[in-house]
């Protein structure tokens, strides 16, 4: 995070339940390929983040976005 932070000036995390259990886990997010939306309040509370990412498969380029908001998490493709 140090690292992200320092070269991006900026560092993001994904918190998350690991499936079938009740435990907790932490991972960092590349910064380059992540960004949060915050409204325009004087607080500026986060409404939703954003990770893109590219996927190279049969020499075709595929982009994956996942949107997570307080209660959903949406995935989109260009498939």
């Amino acid at each position: 995070m140090g690292k992200n932070l320092s070269i991006m000036g900026r560092a993001y995390e994904l918190l998350y339940v690991r499936e079938n259990t009740n435990e907790v886990a932490l991972r960092p997010v590349n910064p380059a390929n992540a960004f949060v939306v915050y409204d325009s309040s004087m607080e500026q509370h986060s409404l939703f983040g954003v990770y893109y990412y590219n996927v190279n498969f049969n020499e075709q380029d595929y982009w994956y976005t996942v949107i997570y908001t307080d209660t959903h998490i949406l995935f989109i493709t260009n498939i």
